[in-house]
């Protein structure tokens, strides 16, 4: 019998991204994939899917910077893609205080 697990999720201070792909083409130029890959690696931007439960702790009061649901772009060097086994769909897992900005979905 083999065992089911949960879908993966962030640890400590880390944040589950789905990240945004980024776009081929500037205008009616199409880029070429080496710039593409480059500009995807650059940053992390996408949907905060997950919040560990202790993002945040350490710095000021401790107030999230930003929910589930928000767009963010982070830092790329702390960044760790995943892929999760069971359903295919990548993720980005960035570190708390290596997000730039960020825009709120609102209601």
């Amino acid at each position: 019998m083999s065992k089911k697990y949960s879908i993966t999720k962030p640890l400590g201070h880390r944040l589950q991204i789905r990240q945004k792909t980024v776009g081929d083409k500037v205008g009616l130029i199409i880029k070429p994939k080496s710039v593409q890959e480059r500009e995807q690696f650059s940053q992390t931007t996408g949907e905060v899917v997950a919040i560990g439960s202790t993002a945040w702790k350490a710095v000021d009061d401790g107030t999230p910077w930003c929910k589930v649901g928000d767009i963010i772009t982070a830092i790329q060097r702390s960044a760790t893609i995943v892929t999760d086994e069971d359903t295919g769909e990548t993720f980005a897992y960035v570190n708390d205080l290596d997000l730039i900005c960020g825009r709120e979905l609102l209601e």
